[in-house]
């Protein structure tokens, strides 16, 4: 069953992106070199799909809802944390089935991950928990599962994807480092070859989590720093681009993890000051009010002076890389729920070409050519998936490959 995987992808967090190696000159849509006005893009103001609401329309019927993914057939595959399950709905919003409860055995999660759905429409799920993938069939059958091998002494994997070519990678679980009084090191997280159940050679590592100790009413504790980056990753093609979110510079890398060049995003850091740690205290205490708020307010900030904190402001939230190959950057928010509604997109090559708005509260997992997929999470943390309607006018050709990144029938390198 797992003979003919090679190889595990990302999401989620992002879908695949043809590449420009920075530096080469970057083609256009319209043949006259000059790339396309993304901030003419819209995005329609109701969801076009809605799959998971409640009857009276308030709130959905999710909750921990950890990934979406729809299936070239257009399934539709929802993944939650919270009944450790996955719901299948057919192309016309018919629940199909649901799969999945908490435990140990066949076809049972620990704590999913990742979702992978194939050309060949078959769903794969991570159970970052158990190390463990099962397989589905898009109609909801289990296939059977398969434990990834990995020495004692190495870390969990945190996720998989695929490259368009139906081979596999791995990444590490991001994860605090425990430090001693005014220490603040940061994780690392690699990533890995994967043939569908055993770990292989690492391709690359980047900065992970940033952590730091502190003491407050002679309490001690340990938490991410503020402002702490976050891994990126994504692949298209037959490679893998790799950065974090406090250096605006993606490298890329081919299947066996020897450099192809840099994506520079064209974007400018915020240097982090003082004053971030302000926004900081009024973004955690959005919504309290009266006394609380001024007592809340004081014991938050007082607080907040033992964390420590990252350099520069990170440059998204997330980054998601559309089915055209056009990077899309969350743009960083205080928040830790909802994030941004502003996304700015960048050409392969790294330009930017301007800002799309998208619905409020919507986590997105995948940009198509005209559509964006993703759940949404109302106030009482209920939850549903959404598909909203994405027009791009006329832009809507692929972006080119990059030398070294097609694979066999994809076109010449």
């Amino acid at each position: 069953m797992f003979e003919s995987l090679r190889w595990i992808s990302t999401r989620a967090a992002f879908a695949l992106v043809p590449l420009l190696i920075a530096g080469a000159p970057a083609a256009d849509l319209h043949g006259q070199g000059i790339p396309p006005d993304a901030s003419n893009w819209t995005v329609s103001s109701q969801p076009t799909t809605v799959l998971g609401q409640i009857e009276d329309g308030l709130g959905g019927e999710f909750a921990g809802i950890v990934d979406v993914v729809r299936a070239p057939d257009g399934t539709i595959v929802v993944a939650e944390s919270q009944f450790s399950s996955i719901t299948f709905f057919s192309l016309d919003g018919t629940r199909v089935a649901t799969r999945g409860r908490e435990g140990e055995g066949p076809g049972e999660f620990s704590r999913i991950s990742t979702v992978v759905a194939d050309s060949k429409d078959r769903l794969f799920v991570f159970d970052q928990g158990h190390q463990r993938i099962s397989e589905f069939t898009v109609d909801g059958e289990f296939v059977g599962d398969a434990r990834l091998v990995r020495g004692a002494g190495d870390r969990p994997i945190g996720g998989i994807g695929q490259y368009d070519d139906g081979s596999w990678y791995a990444w590490e679980a991001d994860r605090m480092v425990g430090v001693e009084m005014g220490e603040m090191p940061q994780d690392t997280v690699g990533y890995y070859r994967f043939d569908g159940s055993e770990v292989g050679d690492i391709l690359s590592r980047v900065p992970g989590t940033m952590t730091s100790h502190f003491e407050f009413q002679g309490r001690g504790g340990i938490r991410h720093a503020l402002l702490t980056p976050r891994p990126l990753g994504v692949a298209r093609g037959r490679c893998l681009l790799v950065g974090t979110s406090d250096t605006p510079v993606l490298r890329v890398l081919d299947q066996t993890g020897a450099g192809l060049g840099e994506v520079d995003l064209d974007i400018e850091l915020e240097r982090a000051t003082d004053e971030h740690r302000k926004q900081w205290v009024s973004a955690t205490l959005e919504g309290v009010s009266g006394l609380a708020s001024l007592i809340q307010r004081f014991t938050l900030g007082r607080m907040s002076r033992r964390f420590g904190m990252a350099e520069w402001v990170p440059f998204a939230d997330r980054v998601v890389m559309d089915d055209l190959g056009y990077i899309w950057a969350q743009r960083f928010e205080f928040s830790e729920f909802d994030g941004s509604a502003e996304w700015r997109v960048f050409t392969e090559a790294g330009t930017a070409i301007g800002t799309v708005t998208l619905p409020v509260a919507m986590q997105v997992t995948e940009i198509t050519t005209d559509a964006i997929l993703g759940f949404h999470t109302d106030e009482h943390g209920q939850q549903d998936v959404r598909i909203y309607a994405l027009d791009r006018v006329r832009d809507t050709e692929p972006r080119p490959l990059s030398p070294g990144c097609a694979h066999a029938g994809a076109g010449a390198d």
